[in-house]
């Protein structure tokens, strides 16, 4: 797009000669080790939407926290001292120096930028580039109004994954998708609310990579499929003990009682860490998968060779809208082959955490 053409155009590996021969002041002995872990590397950006994230020539005098933070539920500073390279330009930026932020729109993921000129904007993800400008971070606003303290990310604090929107960091150290899949995940990669959420029902188009045309669906939402979702957004799924870290929070012991739909906010189903519809909602396929002793060639994956083994059960996390009581951080059910698909299941992908200041 315009807008990835233009940001692209501001990264560190088109960065010129640096006039003032300080430029090694300002990008330390983490930058060697920071480009093993560039985009590139992390895997394919379905959507082609993700925006450059090198983090060479981006220093923060604090590693252990993002680079911005939240001082109120609206507005954004700087966590440290900065050194960013934009274009040719090296620019300082003091620890708590406001960011320039629009009106807020609910559950719109934010990119924010360095300006030549010193200064940091945070524009709507989907618009276009400041002029002279370099992609720095990013964060969501809460379909409440709210930034998501979470979801904050920077060059160098940030999900292992092609596009970081629409995540946020979990207690576990690893960050997951604030939104269910929605049925064209495998198309954008990322999460987004108010949107038909992936099921049995409304089942997913397939992503390109795994031979979609970008209209074409699935033939149901089993764990397979949301397999295939993941991948092609470079992420994977929660593994059962990851989620009760992501999901605590929520309400405990309730469910909605009716199918939502859509990815939304619930009151009560918001976990702490900032993952919508968390519990109670939609039972969402894990990564577990559990089996006893091969006995025979099991048909059960949808035409992609058989399985040896007995009884292979999937996880299913959280707990659906008519579980009741059932419902919580903790709730799975181990009674689901990976092939079964129903309008109660849906998924939600994770990723592991990127530090490269370490």
């Amino acid at each position: 797009t315009a807008h990835e053409e233009k940001a692209s155009a501001h990264t560190p590996a088109q960065v010129g000669a640096d006039p003032a021969g300080t430029a090694s002041a300002a990008v330390t002995a983490h930058e060697e080790k920071a480009s093993a872990h560039t985009p590139a590397q992390v895997g394919a950006d379905p959507a082609g939407t993700a925006v450059a994230v090198t983090p060479s020539g981006f220093t923060k005098s604090d590693s252990s926290q993002p680079a911005w933070v939240a001082p109120t539920s609206t507005t954004l500073e700087t966590a440290s001292d900065l050194v960013i390279i934009v274009a040719s330009t090296i620019i300082n930026v003091d620890a708590s120096t406001a960011i320039v932020l629009p009106t807020l729109s609910n559950g719109t993921d934010y990119t924010i930028y360095a300006l030549a000129d010193g200064s940091l904007e945070a524009v709507d993800a989907d618009d276009l580039a400041p002029a002279d400008s370099r992609a720095v971070g990013g964060f969501h606003v809460f379909l409440t109004g709210e930034i998501a303290e979470r979801s904050l990310w920077d060059l160098r604090w940030l999900p292992n994954a092609p596009n970081p929107r629409g995540m946020v960091l979990t207690p576990a150290n690893e960050w997951g998708d604030i939104y269910m899949m929605d049925v064209d995940y495998g198309i954008l990669g990322y999460s987004r609310p108010n949107v038909t959420i992936a099921d049995d029902s409304d089942r997913p188009i397939i992503p390109s990579i795994y031979g979609g045309n970008g209209v074409d669906r699935y033939g149901s939402m089993s764990w397979w499929v949301s397999a295939d979702l993941a991948a092609a957004a470079g992420k994977r799924r929660f593994a059962y003990a990851g989620f009760t870290a992501a999901a605590y929070g929520v309400v405990e012991r309730q469910a909605v009682g009716t199918d939502p739909g859509t990815t939304q906010h619930q009151p009560g189903h918001r976990s702490a860490c900032g993952l919508e519809q968390a519990t109670g909602v939609m039972w969402q396929w894990g990564d577990d998968v559990a089996a006893t002793g091969g006995s025979g060639w099991q048909n059960i994956t949808e035409g992609r060779g058989d399985v040896y083994a007995s009884n292979l059960k999937a996880v299913l996390l959280g707990a659906a809208w008519s579980n009741g009581s059932n419902a919580g951080s903790r709730a799975s059910s181990w009674n689901y082959a990976p092939d079964n698909s129903f309008s109660y299941i849906g998924s939600r992908a994770a990723c592991d955490h990127l530090n490269l200041s370490q």
